[in-house]
């Protein structure tokens, strides 16, 4: 910092014991461009020191990490966001080649971001975010900032509420050929979008569970999913594999296997306020249930009221208790090009409240 920012290199594969709490974190607030070759290293919080995360990325902070591995930070009861690093509105993270494992937050019942707590600008690329908890965003919490993932994976990361791995609340995230599995939430097992920008391509979401939303949790604003599977989530409740409740566009896209375990919509539950839309296109959803005693829509569930449009969908093989098995519809459903909807069990889309077009049986 002193120096106006610069390079640091460290031992190849070393393992970097902090002991020492400063103001919340283990090393200096970073507030100039400084750049960490990890060279394979680890750097960890001591297993009998206070508690602190590694880095806080402060205004006017660029903090670029390569090839390193950041293991058991845990954020102090004074310095509660983002157990292993914290970015402020002012500040840039860019992790590449980077493993951050089993970090928390101090207070499971109310702190947010696990591994990291973003209010600035953050990349994530070929990297690992695993076995890290917070109550809201397991891993990364992403407040107000901007948030890029691309080629990373998330898995077995915890939240005690909303996002297993990544909850984004007002800000802007983009999520690109990733992959989630075996993150647990209460709402969205892996992923909860509320008041912000989500889109997600070419990404895979598998074993996700939490009680709504097995794998994507989409609560406000706009939410995009394209070129992406999502496939053996649960659900305790409602939406096996998406639960959304505003506008969202789902595209060219594989829904298949996921489960609502005692009630609706096993691949997709679907439940909006107001004049919002879902549309969904180019889409396969086949092989959910929702197998819950009295419960419907082992493919979609449409709400009361709900505006979805289906284009050149297929949905097939889905199975529920009581009818529909294909897709329970309460709400206005309108099909564009061609629509296949067949196979489901106990009925396509009979005993729906309303009509599917071009759904028989």
């Amino acid at each position: 910092n002193s120096d106006g920012g610069g390079t640091l290199s460290l031992a190849e594969k070393c393992t970097y014991t902090l002991t020492a709490n400063q103001d919340g974190n283990g090393l200096p607030e970073i507030v100039q461009p400084i750049t960490i070759h990890g060279n394979g290293a680890t750097i960890a919080r001591a297993a009998n020191a206070d508690q602190f995360r590694f880095f806080e990325v402060g205004t006017g902070g660029d903090l670029k990490l390569r090839h390193l591995t950041l293991t058991r930070g845990k954020s102090s009861a004074a310095f509660e966001e983002g157990g292993a690093i914290n970015v402020v509105a002012g500040g840039r993270l860019d992790l590449d080649h980077t493993t951050l494992h089993n970090n928390s937050t101090d207070d499971i019942e109310s702190d947010q971001g696990g591994a990291i707590y973003n209010e600035g600008i953050t990349t994530i690329r070929n990297s690992t975010l695993s076995k890290n908890s917070g109550y809201d965003g397991g891993a990364i919490a992403n407040e107000y900032g901007k948030l890029e993932i691309e080629t990373s994976k998330f898995t077995g990361n915890v939240s005690g509420d909303y996002a297993g791995a990544i909850l984004n609340e007002y800000g802007t995230t983009t999520i690109r050929k990733s992959l989630f599995d075996y993150n647990y939430a209460e709402d969205g097992g892996a992923v909860y979008s509320y008041d912000g920008l989500t889109e997600i391509e070419k990404s895979v979401f598998k074993y996700n569970v939490a009680e709504y939303g097995g794998a994507i949790y989409h609560s406000a604003d706009s939410f995009h999913l394209r070129e992406s599977t999502v496939a053996y989530n649960t659900a305790y409740y409602d939406g096996g594999g998406l639960y959304l409740e505003d506008s969202a566009t789902i595209e060219n896209s594989k829904i298949y296997g996921n489960t609502a375990t005692a009630q609706q919509g096993g691949g997709v539950y679907i439940s909006l306020p107001g004049s919002q839309e879902v549309a969904i296109r180019r889409t396969v959803i086949s092989g959910n249930q929702a197998p819950g005693n009295g419960q419907t829509g082992g493919g979609i569930y449409i709400g009361t009221g709900d505006l979805v449009t289906l284009t050149d969908v297929k949905v097939t093989d889905n199975t529920s208790d009581e009818p529909a098995g294909g897709i329970h519809n309460d709400g206005t459903v309108t099909t564009y090009g061609k629509i296949k909807i067949i196979d489901n069990v106990p009925t396509n889309c009979t005993g729906s409240t309303n009509p599917v077009p071009n759904c028989f049986g």
